[in-house]
């Protein structure tokens, strides 16, 4: 897929905890069970919140899908990890601003997951911390509904080269 080079996706929320975690593991699962490679996704926070296991919630609805991310510890974005990202994907309006604040050359490749090449009108993704199991519910289909278009996307494009 894109000429042998593997497409690196970066997925960011706030403290890398809830949204952008479970966006990694749906992303990974959906590689995985369409058996689709030279993609490859990562997760980080703008805030420093350094080795935090995901939220309890977001392990259970994951779990509840057949999605592991209990493994997972949060990062904060480095300039590396933008700079290294084909693709930026935020969650949250906020979080384009932050990166725009401390590395505005990685804008040009810094979308809300919701636009990212959808015909739907975008929308950040609710930040489910501290609102329950229902939350998280919705959130993981928002992403889940979002990822697999992507992902689909990119799969069609690599059929096409």
């Amino acid at each position: 897929m894109f000429t042998g080079k593997q497409y690196k996706i970066l997925l960011v929320c706030s403290g890398n905890t809830c949204r952008s975690p479970m966006a990694e593991g749906i992303a990974n699962y959906l590689l995985t069970t369409g058996d689709i490679s030279g993609i490859s996704f990562q997760s980080a926070g703008t805030l420093h919140v350094p080795e935090n296991p995901p939220s309890s919630e977001a392990v259970k609805v994951c779990r509840e899908k057949g999605i592991d991310i209990s493994g997972h510890r949060s990062k904060q974005i480095t300039y590396d990890m933008l700079k290294g990202a084909d693709l930026i994907l935020v969650m949250a309006e906020s979080n384009r601003k932050d990166i725009g604040l401390s590395f505005p050359s990685c804008l040009t490749r810094t979308f809300l997951l919701t636009e990212y090449q959808s015909d739907e009108l975008p929308y950040d993704v609710p930040d489910p911390i501290g609102m329950g199991y229902q939350a998280y519910k919705k959130v993981f289909d928002i992403l889940y509904h979002h990822l697999t278009r992507i992902i689909k996307s990119f799969s069609q494009k690599s059929k096409e080269q």
